[in-house]
């Protein structure tokens, strides 16, 4: 075909050529608390927050900020192993772990937790990777809930929304609810 049209025509062909991009390792020994990452995110204000086995990592370029479990200060973020981190449009960070979900309010420097041992109004059903979505009215909704999308209100108050769902098995392992959520061009929500 076209190839060897161009080839046979005598004409030259050149390819783009690829950007050298730069890279800044960070590790243990520049500061970062484990070197075992598992999310990275950038907020509003060029911070890079980044999500460990151990604790919460705030990176400003220079220096870093931890953030870790606290069992004394029910403000403190919920676990210490982060699994994923989102940066919603109201600049609140909201972070997965092990153990709960996590959204914290940088203007008050605190954490406002969710977990299946909570009551009711922060009560997860799944504490383990539930992934965060932002419609497009800013509303947060917390997946990977079995049989519940959890929307979260304006005062940070869970409201269960239940979705009935078949439970299906992929290589012997059988599944329940809904993992998250996708919006597609035609601005439709689809739940998977």
């Amino acid at each position: 075909g076209l190839l060897i049209l161009l080839l046979c025509s005598g004409m030259t062909v050149f390819a783009q050529q690829f950007p050298n991009l730069q890279f800044e390792r960070l590790t243990i020994k520049d500061g970062l608390s484990s070197d075992a990452v598992s999310s990275i995110a950038e907020d509003k204000t060029g911070f890079l927050w980044i999500g460990t086995a151990n604790g919460l990592n705030r990176y400003d370029g220079f220096r870093f900020k931890y953030y870790f479990h606290d069992d004394e200060d029910s403000n403190s973020i919920i676990h210490n192993s982060i699994q994923k981190i989102y940066c919603d449009s109201k600049g609140r960070l909201w972070i997965s772990t092990t153990d709960g979900v996590s959204c914290f309010l940088p203007g008050e420097n605190r954490f406002v937790n969710y977990n299946s041992r909570f009551k009711k109004a922060y009560r997860l059903k799944n504490n383990s990777s539930a992934n965060i979505y932002e419609d497009e009215a800013g509303t947060i909704w917390i997946c990977n809930q079995l049989d519940f999308i959890c929307k979260v209100n304006e005062d940070f108050t869970l409201e269960p929304v239940q979705l009935k769902a078949d439970p299906f098995t992929i290589d012997n392992q059988e599944y329940k609810g809904y993992y998250d959520i996708y919006r597609d061009r035609n601005k439709t929500e689809w739940a998977f």
